[in-house]
C-alpha cells in the first residue's frame, strides 16, 4: 500500500514539474495537488511515516510555487492592462485617479485629496473645479439633474505626487 502511495506521489510531482503554471487543459491541478498533499501529509503524520510527509510535504511546497509565479504573472497582466486602459483614454474620473496613486484608493478617497490640495471643491452635492485646476480639467455641468464633476487630465497624476512630496517636506 505505502509503495502505491508514493507511486503516485512521485506522478504527482511529475505532473507539477511539467505544469510549472497555469494551463487550460488541467486549471485545477493545483488546487487537487494541495489537497492530497496536505491529506497524505496528515495522514503520514499520525502513522509516523516521516517519508510519506516529505513527499507531501513537496507537493504542497511545488503547489505554492507555481500559485507564486501565476499570481505574479496575473498581476503583471492586470498591471499592464490598467496601464493600457489609462493611456487610452483622454479624461478620467476620480476612480482612475485613484487606481493610478494607489490600487486601493476609492473616488472618495481621491476627491478628498483632490479638495484638501485645491484643485476642485464640493458644490451642489458633486466637485467644481478651482482655478489651480483650470489647466488640468474640464468641467461638467449639472445634465438632467446629475450632480457637478470634474474630468481630468493625466497630468494631474503628477501634480498631485508633487503636490503630495512637497508637502511632505
Amino acid at each position: 500500500m505505502k509503495s502505491q502511495i508514493k507511486h503516485h506521489l512521485n506522478l504527482l510531482l511529475n505532473e507539477l514539474d511539467q505544469n510549472q503554471s497555469y494551463n487550460d487543459e488541467n486549471p485545477l491541478l493545483t488546487t487537487e495537488a494541495a489537497g492530497i498533499g496536505q491529506f497524505i501529509k496528515k495522514i503520514a503524520l499520525e502513522i509516523k511515516d516521516y517519508e510519506l510527509v516529505g513527499m507531501a510535504e513537496a507537493i504542497c511546497q511545488k503547489v505554492q510555487k507555481i500559485d507564486d509565479e501565476n499570481l505574479s504573472i496575473y498581476e503583471e497582466y492586470q498591471d499592464s492592462l490598467i496601464q493600457e486602459i489609462w493611456n487610452s483614454k483622454t479624461w478620467f474620473s476620480a476612480t482612475d485617479i485613484g487606481s493610478q496613486l494607489n490600487p486601493q484608493w476609492t473616488a472618495i478617497k481621491t476627491n478628498k485629496l483632490l479638495e484638501k490640495l485645491g484643485f476642485q471643491q464640493r458644490e451642489k452635492k458633486g466637485w467644481v473645479m478651482t482655478d489651480k485646476a483650470i489647466d488640468l480639467c474640464q468641467q461638467r455641468d449639472e445634465e438632467k439633474g446629475e450632480r457637478p464633476y470634474i474630468q481630468w487630465k493625466p497630468a494631474i497624476v503628477e501634480r498631485l505626487i508633487a503636490e503630495i512630496e512637497n508637502s511632505c517636506r
